[in-house]
């Protein structure tokens, strides 16, 4: 096994590659999203084919929840540089299949392959990054992360629209990135040192959950009971987060058709810019959280969502629309780096690939719920299309500011408690 000092993980090559495999991430679903109606023009004679076809990017994101959990396990059991390899590979398998799958429902079989190996990506990617890095550092890289993320779902969007002039099938091809990542996966990233279940891997472990709660320097270190409930807190926060956040790419180019009759040009413009400023909030992430504690993140970020929804659903003009869609990438550019980094440093090396597996799971059981709970409101309310458009995304911004009121006051609450017994 490696030693932390032989990781080379401050080499530029070793951070690149695990920015660039997270980039895989996104490519999943962004990348075929273009080519969705050509499909279904293909698939025109099959019976309910405008549901199969928006299946194909739908069933990415229940494999993932359904897979992300055990794979967890695996990466914490079997090895982070294992399951990652074998997720490269299977991602570009599967993912380059459909261009030559002809039936439906044998893409959609490719697709749930996708969905796990994305998983797989996901999960040992991130824990690796808990692993190689520390402290600052470590906040550091899971900002990047989030901001290459952020270029790979416009890279990926951009990709996937030119392809699909030429064919529906074209886009798939798109997979095929991932064995252009495989040598450097294979070469530069090495396995870090394995624990016992339950042991810390070095100080910085144990400092970090004297930490989890940010308390004060003088305070005692967390027990296992408090660990738990800043995981589900976490873990919570990010369900949460993604039943809100997701409305932006699923309900944003139908809400500004019904409003302004916007194009699919400015829809797509839309989504981008509120993608272009999820880039540089996971930049400045970096920033705020030398100044800023974990809870105090998460309310600036999820305010700044609240507000967000709130002009997105108040006003009557695209411009306006657009304002609130920055103020809300934004925030989620806060966010998601946030919730990784707490959890990270939260726990120790044996388990964080179990609790990464988790907070993806959360992740995607957000991305899920979100039409669930969103679609039925929007359909059965006895208003015009755009004032129930609006209305969801003003409710969801009450949610949101509800959310961070409470974690307000109960942060209020428990340091006034703390000073009385100090």
């Amino acid at each position: 096994m490696t030693p932390r000092d032989q990781y080379h993980s401050d080499r530029l090559i070793v951070k690149l590659t695990l920015l660039l495999c997270s980039t895989l991430i996104i490519f999943a679903a962004a990348s075929v999203s273009p080519s969705l109606p050509l499909m279904q023009e293909h698939f025109t004679n099959l019976k309910n084919a405008d549901f199969w076809v928006k299946m194909v990017a739908a069933i990415p994101s229940l494999f993932i929840l359904l897979g992300a959990p055990i794979i967890g396990i695996g990466v914490d059991r079997v090895g982070r540089k294992l399951i990652l390899v074998v997720s490269v590979i299977l991602f570009g398998l599967f993912g380059t299949s459909g261009f030559f799958v002809s039936s439906i429902f044998g893409i959609l079989a490719t697709r749930a392959g996708v969905g796990l190996a994305t998983a797989g990506i996901t999960t040992s990617v991130t824990t690796l990054i808990g692993d190689y890095y520390t402290g600052q550092n470590r906040i550091q890289v899971l900002g990047l992360q989030s901001a290459f993320i952020g270029v790979g779902a416009i890279t990926a969007v951009l990709s996937g629209g030119i392809l699909a002039d030429f064919s529906w099938r074209s886009p798939f091809l798109v997979h095929l990135l991932a064995f252009l990542l495989l040598p450097l996966v294979l070469f530069l990233i090495q396995e870090p040192q394995r624990i016992q279940d339950g042991q810390l891997e070095s100080i910085d472990d144990f400092e970090n959950r004297s930490n989890l709660l940010e308390q004060s320097p003088s305070s005692e270190a967390v027990d296992a009971e408090n660990s738990q409930k800043v995981l589900l807190f976490i873990y919570g926060t990010a369900l949460l987060g993604e039943v809100i956040l997701y409305l932006i790419p699923l309900q944003t180019p139908f809400y500004l058709r019904a409003l302004a009759g916007a194009n699919g040009k400015q829809a797509g413009i839309a989504v981008a810019l509120a993608t272009l400023f999820f880039i540089t909030g996971s930049l400045l992430y970096v920033k705020l959280k030398e100044r800023m504690s974990y809870v105090s993140l998460i309310i600036l970020s999820l305010g700044l969502v609240g507000i967000s929804y709130e002009v997105i659903g108040w006003v009557n003009s695209y411009a306006l629309v657009l304002l609130g869609l920055a103020i809300g990438g934004l925030g989620s550019g806060f966010l998601v780096p946030n919730l990784d980094s707490w959890l990270t440093a939260t726990v120790p090396a044996a388990y964080r690939g179990r609790a990464v597996g988790k907070l993806t799971a959360s992740t995607f059981l957000g991305q899920f719920l979100s039409p669930i709970i969103t679609q039925p409101v929007i359909k059965n309310l006895n208003l015009e299309l755009e004032n129930a458009y609006a209305l969801v995304y003003i409710l969801s911004g009450y949610s949101a500011i509800l959310f961070v009121l409470v974690i307000f006051i109960f942060e209020q609450v428990k340091r006034n408690e703390f000073s009385t017994r100090f």
